[in-house]
């Protein structure tokens, strides 16, 4: 059994990769060089382009199962094209800004909306990075504190 977390991570890795932005997301199976890859957590060292993704609470109301959870979007474009990573950013905005009712197994994602876009440098191989930042607005698994 997953936890919310997870589902919400992995529920947004396969609604990206079934978006049609030329995403790809596989639970085990190794990313071939050219594909954009999903991962959780650190970049990888390959493929060149890819999305890493961490999830941290904004802001969980306390007598309602509604939770505010910031979901960054780590990205990192193929090297030596300093454009590239903004072309992703572009194509993720294009898909997830105002998102709406989404479910991914416990996670039901009310709203998505992007808070921030930052640069992230280049990196020792030549790919530029990005990070965006979404706020997700979701009902949350009912708790003993949180009953509605």
């Amino acid at each position: 059994m997953s936890g919310f977390t997870t589902d919400l991570l992995k529920g947004l890795a396969g609604f990206l990769a079934g978006a049609g932005i030329g995403v790809t997301y596989r639970a085990t199976t190794p990313y071939a060089a050219g594909e954009t890859g999903v991962f959780f957590g650190l970049y990888p060292t390959s493929p060149d382009r890819c999305i890493a993704m961490t999830a941290y609470v904004g802001t969980d109301e306390p007598k309602v199962a509604l939770s505010h959870i910031r979901v960054e979007l780590a990205l990192r474009g193929i090297a030596n094209d300093s454009l590239d990573v903004g072309d992703l950013g572009d194509a993720i905005f294009n898909v997830l800004q105002g998102a709406e009712d989404l479910t991914f197994g416990t996670a039901h994602v009310v709203q998505a909306l992007r808070k921030i876009s930052a640069g992230g440098g280049v990196d020792a191989s030549k790919r530029s990075m990005r990070s965006d930042s979404y706020e997700l607005d979701l009902d949350v698994p009912i708790t003993p504190g949180r009953p509605w």
